[in-house]
């Protein structure tokens, strides 16, 4: 005002000494906010999911939301871990359920997508880590899917053979290398990786359906 003193206090932005904090300090506030993120998303689903006027595809949808939330949870808790020190990153392992883990990816995929999908599936174990488990039945079904496009056809069996535990992905797409990008590339990679680890073997050759098969073998865990 006009006459009056007034008395400014000068914040320093402080511009370059943003630009020397170190890495670490900005990553580490970055996956404050993803996780924030992935709190919401989840809190919105679940506000969406109790609304009475919904359908069941609909409510389907929304609980599906929920799931996709928690794995990126989990897949932000395993970035930090290989962040932190790559060379001393031991994933834990346990038996998983591989019949019930592929039932839970072709769930998520099939809300998004028009495929018609076979699923037969048997009880058997693997000593695995589940969220490197889930990362490879993800991409080897999610690349069927994408390679049989919304009007195609995936048939999934998931079973044993002699001391393997075997998942086989059928489609009647145009043939491995020759549909959209996806597990000739890195996700072949992932997948591959996985199943190395675990002693066993990928396979890949023409399918029945017209398409590609893709089998995982990994040695199966008694009872």
């Amino acid at each position: 005002m006009q006459g009056e003193q007034v008395a400014v206090r000068t914040v320093e932005c402080g511009l370059a000494r943003t630009r020397e904090r170190p890495r670490a300090a900005a990553a580490s506030q970055i996956r404050h906010d993803i996780r924030h993120e992935i709190a919401t998303i989840a809190l919105l689903a679940e506000v969406v999911g109790s609304s009475p006027e919904l359908t069941k595809q609909t409510r389907d949808r929304v609980e599906q939301l929920t799931h996709e939330a928690q794995w990126l949870d989990e897949l932000l808790d395993a970035y930090d871990d290989v962040a932190g020190d790559p060379q001393e990153w031991s994933p834990p392992v346990d038996a998983v359920r591989l019949d019930l883990l592929t039932a839970e990816v072709i769930t998520g995929l099939h809300l998004v997508s028009l495929t018609n999908v076979t699923l037969n599936a048997a009880r058997v174990c693997v000593r695995a880590n589940r969220l490197a488990s889930w990362r490879a039945l993800r991409n080897v079904i999610e690349n069927a899917f994408r390679a049989a496009g919304p009007n195609g056809h995936l048939r999934v069996g998931v079973g044993q053979e002699a001391a393997m535990a075997v998942v086989q992905i059928d489609d009647n797409g145009p043939g491995f290398g020759n549909g959209p990008a996806g597990i000739a590339s890195q996700g072949l990679r992932i997948v591959q990786e996985y199943v190395a680890e675990r002693g066993g073997v990928v396979e890949i050759r023409a399918s029945e359906l017209g398409g590609c098969c893709v089998r995982l073998l990994i040695p199966a865990l008694a009872g």
